[in-house]
C-alpha cells in the first residue's frame, strides 16, 4: 500500500500518520466486505486488559506525568467501578501493542464500543483540554472500532 511506505519513508511512524492509517485500514476493510459484520458481541468487561492499554496511551501522552496517572483512573474508573487497574508503562503503549489491543477490542458489542470511546473522552478531558496527540488517539481508536465519533472539544469545555 502506498501509505505504508509514506509513513515508512522518515524511519518513523507519527501518531497522526497511525491515527490516519486507522482511519483508511477502516475503511479499506469495509470496502472489500461490504457484509461483514463490523460489531462482536463481547462487554467491556471481557476487554478490560486491551481497554487499559488505550486509556494508558491517552494519559502518557495526553498528560504531564503527574497527572497521567489521575486520567487514567478517572477513565478506566468510568468502565469499571469495581475493578482497578494500574496504569500500563509508557513503553508498553507502543503502536504494534495499541494495534494488537484494537484488533481484539473490534469484538466489542456497539455499546461496549460507546463505553470505551466515552472513556476514552474522560480521560483525555482530565485537564479541561483535549490536546492534538488525545485527539488523534481516541480519532484511530473510533476508526478502528467502526463506531464514528462527533466533534471532541479540544478547547477548555
Amino acid at each position: 500500500m502506498v501509505f505504508d511506505k509514506l509513513m515508512k519513508e522518515d524511519g518513523k511512524l507519527k501518531l497522526f500518520e497511525w491515527s490516519l492509517s486507522k482511519v483508511i485500514e477502516n475503511k479499506i476493510e469495509h470496502l472489500k466486505s461490504p457484509g461483514k459484520r463490523i460489531h462482536g458481541r463481547l462487554s467491556i468487561k471481557s476487554r478490560l486488559t486491551e481497554s487499559s492499554l488505550i486509556l494508558g496511551a491517552i494519559s502518557h501522552y495526553g498528560q504531564n506525568d503527574v497527572e497521567a496517572n489521575l486520567s487514567y483512573n478517572e477513565g478506566f474508573g468510568f468502565l469499571s467501578s469495581t475493578m482497578k487497574r494500574k496504569l500500563p508503562k509508557k513503553n508498553d503503549c507502543t503502536f504494534s501493542n495499541l494495534n494488537r489491543a484494537l484488533s481484539r477490542l473490534k469484538q466489542l458489542n456497539p455499546l461496549a464500543k460507546r463505553k470505551l470511546l466515552t472513556a476514552c473522552e474522560i480521560t483525555a478531558k482530565h485537564d479541561k483540554i483535549i490536546n492534538n496527540v488525545e485527539f488523534q488517539i481516541i480519532r484511530g481508536v473510533a476508526s478502528s472500532l467502526a463506531c464514528p465519533i462527533g466533534p471532541l472539544t479540544r478547547l477548555n469545555s
